[in-house]
């Protein structure tokens, strides 16, 4: 029998295709990178400033109606 540690090594894991898009909309739109988190029923989008979380919070119903229907949480962080 194989060493767990043996088989998770092998796992290519995914993204979901939802935190790609999101990822890549607000790259492309703010050249900035953050961090994105599912859960059941929503994302929780840590970005690095204020400034940052209101530009995306204005752009929320337009990711809401292309992109995924969850709610969205935006917060700041590091």
């Amino acid at each position: 029998m194989e060493d767990i540690s043996k088989i998770l090594s092998n796992k290519i894991v995914k993204q979901p295709e939802e935190i790609e898009q999101i990822k890549s909309f607000i790259k492309d739109k703010y050249d900035e990178d953050v961090s994105i988190s599912l859960k059941s029923d929503s994302l929780l989008i840590e970005v690095p400033n204020s400034s940052l979380a209101n530009a995306i919070r204005y752009d929320e119903p337009e990711i809401r109606k292309n992109i995924t229907n969850k709610k969205i949480i935006i917060r700041t962080s590091r």
